[in-house]
């Protein structure tokens, strides 16, 4: 349970992205290019790690690879080198403020745009939309990147493989509504222009949304129980 769900938190979120298109100079292009970018050295950045790793233990164990832990890659790099344990080291914290500053931005503007609508479209307090508009009249949700951090400190006193599981529960409904969502604008509103048009119109939707709930549903299935119920928790607090 651990393993996937850590597979689908080191290579899902993608679809964050799409809070911030509207604030992305060249569009579509942009958006593609980006994405091709940074999927090919998402995996590369988990790959080559691991591949260290089992070169290192290999021989040592007749090829069978240890029951990794935490801080697991750290400990081969200081053993190989200082040089390269120092160099893991300041990639680490580069990459995790890297990735926070990702998930505030596209998490901050959704949570300041549900405290920003009117009537049925309003899901949040008022209070959660405060920002600041700049000169070139892009906003900045001051107040949303607050609760985001607030959060954020909260959840840093959970162990590791809890919270991975616990956002498995997070993720997956909130995929299957996305994917939902995408199948009721084919049917309901296939007229509507979009910058992104996934092919073969209600059909295509459709072979996306299955084998992701198959898939879904497994992870769900395989999770640990404190974990599901926490995120389930998670989930009702949301709704």
């Amino acid at each position: 349970g651990v393993f996937l769900a850590t597979l689908i938190w080191s290579y899902g979120g993608y679809d964050q992205i799409g809070a911030l298109a509207g604030e992305v100079s060249g569009g579509r292009r942009t958006y593609i290019l980006g994405m091709m970018i940074a999927i090919p050295l998402n995996v590369a950045n988990y790959i080559i790690p691991v591949i260290f790793c089992y070169i290192y233990y290999g021989p040592a164990l007749d090829n069978k690879p240890p029951g990794w832990g935490s801080g697991e890659f750290s400990k081969v790099a200081k053993k190989i080198g200082n040089w390269l344990f120092i160099w893991l080291l300041i990639a680490s914290i580069l990459s995790n403020f890297g990735q926070y500053c990702a998930t505030v931005a596209s998490t901050s503007r959704i949570i300041w745009a549900m405290g920003k609508g009117k009537g049925t479209q309003k899901k949040l307090p008022s209070l959660v939309s405060i920002s600041y508009r700049r000169s070139d009249g892009l906003v900045s949700p001051i107040m949303s990147i607050i609760l985001v951090g607030i959060i954020t400190f909260i959840f840093s006193f959970f162990n590791f493989s809890f919270l991975v599981q616990c956002t498995v529960v997070v993720r997956v409904p909130a995929l299957m509504l996305e994917y939902l969502a995408l199948v009721w604008l084919k049917i309901k509103r296939p007229e509507i222009e979009r910058p992104f048009t996934v092919p073969g119109g209600v059909v295509g939707a459709v072979a996306l949304l299955v084998p992701s709930s198959c898939i879904g549903a497994f992870l769900l299935y395989v999770n640990d129980w404190k974990a599901t119920v926490v995120g389930l928790g998670i989930d009702l607090l949301i709704v």
